[in-house]
């Protein structure tokens, strides 16, 4: 496995080498790297707002926005606790069957691969997984990835081509978003994709409208979203269903496949932690407490296999970006700064990961040996991954599953 993983910037605004802990990055936005001020940005009922960064990754296949882009504080509480139960870790445990079968056929293609003696890109196989995951769970099947060893219909690769677009568009001023969208149609490539993406949308929608069709299907995530349609309606219609479940193709693929690579990449460049790993799964499986595909419960009492997995988040987070909010009326101070209200203030989890004063003076490093300090419940509230506050990411559990039993199986 080769790569590069780089986050050196990060590393500098971390620990103050050359900034301080907030640094303006716009005319009317600051990044803030600080232990203590995000606990101020993103505290419930702080007053903080998102802003219109989220816009651009709206699904808009329904008049009500997702979890995720929704900017309403109270529309946002509203929708959140009509579904959240089907995001609840009892909820994907009681899922787990149907990602075992995708896990096992995973296995299946590595063992195939590894007879074969042949050089491949892992990578791209961790993501047909993540996309399958996808499909397994919110919309009755797999759509095919790993079956076919390929990327079906394109998807990955438009995703690929788009995404960097729609990020542009959000951390462009809103003023600019004109041109941005004029110079699109220009790039072959973009047209293509956009063509890829239609399909994929429309692909989603079908899978929806088959397990309407069949009345009531198999007690899986998609069977949870329409139960919510039939008893929430018109708050929560069918179109609500296409929304969050295609919402969570592209906030759950791309971000857990970057995780699980991230730990198989920082696996594969400190073999003294691949050994101390394997031998933990020896361990257990000696024990008898493996089942053959491992079960998140049995991946989760495995301390050094949760370190390795934390680690990996820790030091390659699969977003690294500022997740922004509007300053609130009056304004606020900030690291013994007045920010203005109606400014853009956010933390990167890229530069609040690295903190020394968090993370110890190692934090550059991939150490997995840091999560048994004596400061170890500290560090992990410090964790930012999945974001923080009422906007935590709500496929949270969802991917948590998938990345443990992955690395573990």
């Amino acid at each position: 496995m080769v790569g590069t993983f780089h986050l050196a910037p990060a590393f500098a605004f971390a620990n103050g080498s050359e900034t301080g802990p907030i640094v303006r990055i716009a005319p009317n936005e600051c990044s803030v790297c600080d232990p203590q001020a995000w606990k101020v940005i993103y505290a419930v009922n702080g007053g903080f707002t998102k802003t219109d960064f989220y816009l651009t990754q709206a699904p808009n296949l329904s008049p009500h926005a997702d979890s995720f882009t929704q900017l309403d504080e109270k529309k946002h509480t509203f929708r959140r606790r009509m579904i959240q139960h089907i995001f609840a870790f009892k909820t994907v445990l009681e899922n787990e069957r149907y990602l075992d079968s995708v896990i096992e056929l995973f296995m299946q293609r590595m063992g195939e691969l590894a007879d074969k003696g042949d050089a491949f890109d892992i990578s791209e196989w961790v993501h047909w997984y993540t996309f399958d995951v996808i499909g397994e769970l919110f919309f009755g099947r797999m759509f095919g990835f790993l079956r076919e060893s390929k990327d079906i219909g394109g998807y990955i690769a438009a995703v690929d081509i788009i995404l960097p677009h729609a990020i542009r568009m959000a951390v462009l001023p809103k003023v600019l978003w004109p041109l941005q969208i004029l110079m699109l149609p220009f790039s072959a490539r973009f047209r293509h994709s956009v063509s890829v993406f239609n399909s994929l949308t429309a692909v989603s929608r079908k899978l929806v409208d088959e397990r309407v069709e069949l009345g009531k299907g198999r007690p899986d995530m998609l069977e949870k979203l329409l139960e919510v349609s039939r008893e929430k309606s018109p708050d929560f219609d069918i179109t609500d269903v296409y929304t969050e479940s295609y919402t969570a193709i592209f906030a759950g693929s791309d971000t857990t496949a970057i995780a699980i690579r991230s730990a198989l990449y920082h696996l594969c460049k400190n073999p003294d932690t691949y050994t101390k790993l394997q031998a933990e799964i020896d361990q257990h499986e000696a024990e008898g407490k493996l089942s053959p595909i491992m079960t998140y419960n049995e991946a989760s009492k495995m301390v050094y296999l949760s370190a390795v997995c934390k680690e990996a988040m820790r030091v390659f987070p699969s977003i690294a970006l500022t997740f922004p909010r509007h300053v609130p009326e009056g304004g606020r101070e900030l690291c013994g700064y007045f920010v203005p209200a109606g400014y853009r203030v956010g933390v990167n989890p890229a530069a609040l990961h690295f903190v020394k004063s968090i993370f110890g003076d190692d934090a550059d490093d991939f150490n997995p040996d840091r999560w048994f300090r004596l400061g170890a419940k500290e560090m992990d509230k410090h964790m930012f991954q999945f974001g923080q506050g009422t906007r935590q990411c709500i496929g949270k559990n969802v991917a948590t599953v998938e990345i443990w039993k992955m690395e573990g199986d």
